[in-house]
């Protein structure tokens, strides 16, 4: 199996328990970068990385963005390329990061939360709860 159809079955899965995760894809890759565009990754709220986004020098940026979009629920652009370690700046919508590693290279990615679907749990046989049970479907909250 190829690591995008390992990253779509990881999605399926932690879609079905309800776990947000982040969609990181990169967009463009500089030499010696070892992540091409195109390849895609997976980051869970405690940090997993499902695929592949580059090594451990692009990690740390990719976790803390994704955590960030997992939060507020917006997208971002990252570009991570050789600069002052810890260096962080936003320039033209796009969040830059300092290259942790010594190796060089450079890359740009879009990471792409995604949130599990709200529910709504109604508890008790009140005139508000049958209201609310009547009322969810119809705004696509399942019950």
């Amino acid at each position: 199996m190829n690591q995008s159809h390992q990253v779509i079955q990881t999605a399926q899965q932690l879609g079905r328990e309800g776990i947000a995760y982040a969609l990181v894809t990169v967009l463009k890759a500089l030499p010696p970068a070892s992540a091409k565009p195109g390849d895609k990754a997976l980051v869970t709220q405690a940090g997993i990385i499902e695929g592949w986004i580059g090594g451990g020098c692009a990690q740390p940026a990719v976790i803390k963005t994704a955590r960030r979009a997992l939060v507020d629920g917006c997208s971002r652009i990252i570009r991570i390329s050789p600069a002052e370690e810890g260096v962080e700046r936003e320039l033209d919508d796009v969040l830059e990061f300092g290259m942790t590693c010594h190796s060089g290279g450079t890359l740009e990615l879009f990471v792409d939360p995604v949130l599990p679907q709200p529910t709504l749990t109604v508890i008790g046989d009140t005139p508000l709860s049958r209201a609310l049970s009547v009322l969810a479907p119809r705004l696509g909250l399942p019950t």
